[in-house]
C-alpha cells in the first residue's frame, strides 16, 4: 500500500512539474518568436500576425475543458501545439509543404524569415513539450468529475469571457495605427505576457472552483451542479472574506499537490499584483499623453481606444487598490494561527442562511 501511494505521488508530482515546464517552454518559444520577428521588418500590419497567433492558441486552449479524460486533454494540447508549429513555419517562414501562404491574404514578401533560426528553434520546443506531454498521457491520473455537458458548455464560456476581460485592451491596440506609440518593445512584451497569463489565470481560476463545488457536491451527497453553485456562491458572498478562506484553502490545499499551489500562487501574483497594475498605469499615462498631443491628428479609432484605455485603467486600476489589500488582510488574518484554525467549518454551518 505505501509503495502504490509513493507511486502514484510521484506521478502526481511529475505530471505537474512537467505542466509547468511546457508552460515555461510556450513562453520560452513565443519570446524568441517575437524578438526573432522585430528583427526582420515586417510591413504594415503584418507584424500584428505573431499576436493574432498567441491570441488564437490561448483561446483554442480554453476548449479543452469541453472533454473531462485527463488522456483525451493532454491529445488536444499536443494538437495544440501542431498548430502552434505549424503557424510559425507556415507564416514567418513560408515554407510549410510548399503551401504559398499568399492565398492568406499575407505579404509573403514582408513575412518570410530568410534564416534557418525559427525552423530549429520551434522544432526544438516542439519536441520537447511533446515528449512532456507524451510522458504525462501515461503517468496522469485518470480519475475526473463527471459533468453534464451544459456545465461544461458554461465553463468555457466562462473561461473565454475572463480571458477576453483580462486581454480586451491589448486586443483592441493590435489595430492602431502602425505609428503608434503602443508598437514597441516594451508594451508588446507586456501584451505577450498578458495573452500568456490571460490563458493561465483563466483555466487555473476555473479549475479551482470546480474543486471547490466538486468537494461540497461529495460533503453534502448531493450531485446537482445548480445547487452546489448557488449554495457556494452564498457562502462567498454572505460570510466574511476571511471565513471563506478558511473554509476554502484546506479545500485547495488537499485537491493539488504542493508544487501546483505554488505554481497557480505565482501565476496570480505575477498577472494581479505585477503585470496588470504595471500595464493600467502604462495605458492610462501613454494615452493621456497621446491624447494631449495628437488630439486632431489621431485617426478615430486610435482615439476611441485612447479614452477607452484611460477610462478602464482608471477603474480596474482603483478596483485593483481597493479589493487587493482586502484579500491580503483576510487571507493573512485566516492563515496567520495555528493551522487547525483554518480547518473546514461543517457545512450545517456555513450553509445556515
Amino acid at each position: 500500500m505505501l509503495k502504490l501511494t509513493c507511486s502514484k505521488t510521484f506521478k502526481l508530482y511529475f505530471v505537474d512539474i512537467s505542466s509547468i515546464l511546457i508552460d515555461l517552454s510556450n513562453l520560452a518559444e513565443q519570446f524568441y518568436v517575437y524578438f526573432l520577428t522585430t528583427k526582420s521588418n515586417l510591413s504594415g500590419r503584418d507584424d500584428r500576425v505573431f499576436f493574432y497567433i498567441l491570441f488564437a492558441i490561448g483561446t483554442f486552449s480554453i476548449f479543452k475543458s469541453l472533454i473531462l479524460n485527463p488522456r483525451a486533454q493532454i491529445i488536444i494540447s499536443f494538437l495544440i501545439e501542431i498548430g502552434e508549429l505549424f503557424s510559425y513555419l507556415l507564416v514567418f517562414k513560408g515554407t510549410l509543404f510548399g503551401i504559398d501562404i499568399g492565398y492568406l491574404g499575407i505579404n509573403s514578401d514582408s513575412l518570410i524569415l530568410k534564416s534557418n533560426k525559427l525552423t530549429i528553434v520551434t522544432f526544438t520546443f516542439f519536441g520537447f513539450q511533446t515528449i512532456l506531454l507524451w510522458v504525462n498521457f501515461f503517468l496522469i491520473d485518470l480519475d475526473h468529475e463527471r459533468k453534464a455537458w451544459y456545465m461544461r458548455v458554461t465553463g468555457i464560456i466562462g473561461r473565454i469571457f475572463l480571458y477576453i476581460v483580462l486581454n480586451l485592451n491589448q486586443i483592441l491596440f493590435l489595430f492602431l495605427d502602425s505609428n503608434s506609440v503602443y508598437r514597441n518593445t516594451y508594451f508588446e512584451l507586456l501584451t505577450t505576457l498578458s495573452f500568456y497569463l490571460g490563458a493561465l489565470c483563466a483555466d487555473y481560476s476555473l479549475e479551482i472552483k470546480n474543486t471547490i463545488i466538486a468537494a461540497h457536491r461529495n460533503e453534502t451527497r448531493n450531485n446537482n451542479d445548480f445547487k452546489a453553485i448557488k449554495t457556494v456562491s452564498q457562502i462567498i458572498i454572505i460570510h466574511p472574506l476571511k471565513d471563506v478562506i478558511k473554509r476554502y484553502v484546506p479545500i485547495v490545499g488537499r485537491s493539488y499537490t504542493k508544487v501546483a499551489i505554488y505554481w497557480y500562487a505565482f501565476v496570480f501574483i505575477l498577472n494581479l499584483f505585477i503585470l496588470q497594475p504595471v500595464t493600467l498605469v502604462t495605458m492610462f499615462v501613454v494615452s493621456s499623453t497621446e491624447l494631449r498631443r495628437g488630439r486632431k491628428t489621431l485617426y478615430n479609432y486610435d482615439r476611441g481606444v485612447y479614452i477607452w484605455s484611460i477610462i478602464s485603467a482608471s477603474i480596474l486600476l482603483l478596483i485593483l487598490l481597493i479589493v487587493l489589500p482586502i484579500v491580503v488582510r483576510a487571507f493573512w488574518k485566516a492563515t496567520k494561527k495555528k493551522v487547525h484554525v483554518i480547518q473546514p467549518a461543517p457545512l450545517s454551518e456555513l450553509d445556515q442562511f
